[in-house]
């Protein structure tokens, strides 16, 4: 049962749209405009994006506004980084500012331990989009 599901079986507050608003917080730009296309293409709408662990921390306060339902999250967006801290870090903040958005890690080769269900990057675009639709 996807999480929205649960959510709405214990009567909580959520909302899980087959056209989702999403944000996203990928630090490659290729990969961001690529991602953005298809999700766009399969009729979600992709609100806003970050690119940095600091540009992530100043947009979390305005998901609410923005009435984002899903957050797509790279593990990695520092140089040099493997280990997906910036996004535990960036899953973290975003959980207990918002304790019912769905966040989905979503990294190269490691999932996030805080994200509510995690698609790697070389499962494609195709689970990702089933993914968000189930959650």
């Amino acid at each position: 049962m996807g999480l929205c599901k649960r959510m709405k079986k214990n009567n909580k507050n959520t909302m899980c749209p087959e056209r989702a608003n999403i944000f996203i917080i990928e630090d490659s730009s290729e990969y961001l405009s690529s991602v953005k296309n298809f999700l766009e293409l399969n009729d979600h709408t992709v609100v806003d994006s970050a690119s940095t662990v600091d540009e992530a921390f100043t947009k979390i306060p305005l998901f609410q506004e923005e009435n984002i339902d899903v957050v797509l999250l790279d593990g990695n967006l520092s140089k040099n980084r493997t280990n997906c801290e910036d996004g535990e870090i960036i899953a973290k903040a975003i959980h207990d500012a918002y304790p019912n958005l769905a966040v989905i890690g979503h990294a190269t080769e490691h999932p996030l331990v805080n994200a509510n269900v995690n698609s790697l990057k070389t499962e494609g675009p195709v689970k990702l989009s089933e993914i968000i639709k189930n959650i």
